[in-house]
């Protein structure tokens, strides 16, 4: 692992920072805390859009010289063979500033309020090489199936695309197909004593894929006619350490997440739901963004301190094909593409809430970018800006969130207003329709009765299919139940002959329902 990017000089010995564990050395005998002639610090917080490892050279000189370290050579770039444990460095460094007369507690404290640094959801760079001990990974994985599974790309040093590489060769962040370099990837690889290969850092800038367990490794060998062959299994203890086979460019890696990412982003609230709040409350809350089962609590706080209950007054299924961009035309399948949302009005008229079904992770996965916000094409959003970093995955075509976005529209010709105001092939909206619009019928229409009817709904089928399990047969489902009209059907014809009603997992949770 080279370090290509310059470190300015620092004051002191003092200031080589330490993040989660470790200082790295070139591999020679010398203690990196006693005579130093090259050593490799880590300037890097996973918060940092800056963040780069760098290499700084110090001259040779005895421990009580340490407070002058030599100059920084920007042209430096060694290979890094040792890596000394974070638990080395404290010792011998709290030993050395005991000497010193200075308090020892003071550096173990710096150190500890660096490695809780948090990660920004805003950040795409990743972190690799400095993988959690393996009881605290195996803490934040705990064994078992049924998780969220994924496909990274591990490549060598040679491998270079067009698509996911910059032009000096390094990968691009965040892109689809996880591409890493088999050596950083290994890198951040620890075994637990249940015989485990966990990766912790951030894959490829997601900060959602933070902690994944190794199942399979796979390459297409030439000289089997291109056949898939196994590199390295889980479950093969004849395989020992997991490896990138020899002059393999790329091979495929089969990833799994804790088993409670099967239900949600969080094990503390699960319901792949969420809700962006982004208008303050009567009683001064502050936007905010909340989900799974964190929205009813959400709703009952803001209950519970005085503030009354918003309720659901009118409902809309709005329908819409995307807009391709300039220059860019339409295909066959791209016209019978329609988008459905239910716009919901409130009775305090502040605001209007666009609810939607669509595939898992597919606006985080997007930097929070929102067909409902003005902010979509800024480079930071008000959305991506408040999204968690446990929710920056790359998107999942074949599993469905709901998401519910409070819009400054305060009634439904404002709404139509806006619309109107980004319809075109280059702007966002194609051949808008307003399919239904009725007043909500239904007794229990509060806020928090939406948010429950919508967790319970996803609980009893999460996965996502263009042709029966579709947003347009959501907003079907659910304007049905809002409204009491019976017959409400998908927009486009294509999907009704498959369409099955299913409003009744609005009411039940999946145990009282089955």
């Amino acid at each position: 692992m080279g370090a290509t990017w310059p470190l300015p000089p620092c004051a002191s010995i003092d200031n080589v920072p330490l993040w989660n564990g470790c200082i790295q050395t070139n591999g020679k005998e010398e203690s990196v805390l006693g005579k130093l002639d090259v050593a490799e610090t880590i300037h890097m917080d996973p918060g940092d859009y800056n963040a780069r490892i760098s290499i700084v050279h110090f001259v040779k000189q005895p421990v009580d010289g340490l407070e002058q370290p030599g100059g920084v050579d920007p042209s430096c770039d060694l290979e890094v063979s040792k890596v000394v444990p974070r638990e080395q460095v404290l010792a011998e460094r709290c030993a050395h500033v005991g000497e010193k007369g200075v308090a020892q507690d003071a550096f173990q404290e710096e150190a500890s309020q660096i490695k809780q640094a948090p990660v920004s959801s805003c950040s795409d760079q990743p972190w690799y090489g400095f993988p959690l001990a393996p009881t605290d990974a195996a803490a934040a994985l705990p064994p078992g199936a049924g998780g969220l599974i994924w496909r990274a790309y591990l490549v060598g040093e040679s491998w270079m695309d067009v698509d996911h590489c910059n032009p000096n060769g390094t990968i691009k962040p965040r892109r689809p197909i996880l591409p890493v370099r088999a050596q950083d990837f290994f890198s951040s690889c620890v075994q637990t004593a249940d015989g485990r290969w966990l990766f912790t850092g951030i894959l490829n800038g997601w900060p959602g894929l933070s902690c994944v367990e190794l199942l399979l490794i796979e390459h297409r060998d030439l000289n089997k006619r291109s056949r898939i062959v196994h590199s390295w299994a889980k479950d093969d203890p004849k395989w020992g350490e997991p490896f990138l086979p020899p002059k393999v460019l790329c091979a495929g890696a089969t990833l799994r997440m804790a088993p409670w990412s099967a239900f949600g982003w969080s094990k503390d609230s699960p319901g792949f739901v969420w809700w962006f709040f982004a208008h303050q409350s009567s009683h001064g809350r502050r936007p905010q963004f909340v989900f799974g089962e964190k929205i009813i609590e959400a709703l009952q706080d803001d209950a519970s301190i005085g503030q009354e209950m918003a309720q659901a007054v009118h409902a809309h299924i709005f329908t819409h094909r995307y807009a391709l961009g300039q220059g860019r035309r339409e295909t066959r399948q791209d016209r019978m593409t329609y988008h459905a949302a239910v716009l919901l009005e409130w009775n305090h008229g502040r605001y209007m809430t666009v609810i939607e079904l669509g595939p898992l992770n597919g606006i985080a996965a997007r930097s929070g970018r929102s067909n409902w916000y003005h902010d979509k094409f800024q480079e930071q959003t008000a959305l991506g800006s408040v999204m968690p970093p446990c929710m920056i995955m790359p998107w999942k075509t074949d599993l469905a969130e709901i998401r519910c976005s409070d819009v400054e529209a305060r009634s439904f010709t404002e709404f139509q207003h806006y619309v109107s105001a980004y319809i075109g092939p280059s702007k966002r909206f194609v051949d808008p329709h307003f399919q239904h619009s009725g007043p909500v019928r239904l007794c229990n229409r509060s806020q928090l009765d939406i948010a429950r009817y919508l967790l319970n709904y996803l609980a009893h089928d999460q996965r996502f299919d263009i042709c029966s399990r579709s947003c347009q047969s959501f907003a079907a489902d659910f304007y049905s139940l809002l409204s009491g009209e019976v017959g409400t059907q998908p927009f486009h014809p294509s999907l009704r002959k498959g369409y099955v009603q299913n409003k009744e997992w609005f009411l039940y949770t999946p145990p009282m329902h089955e």
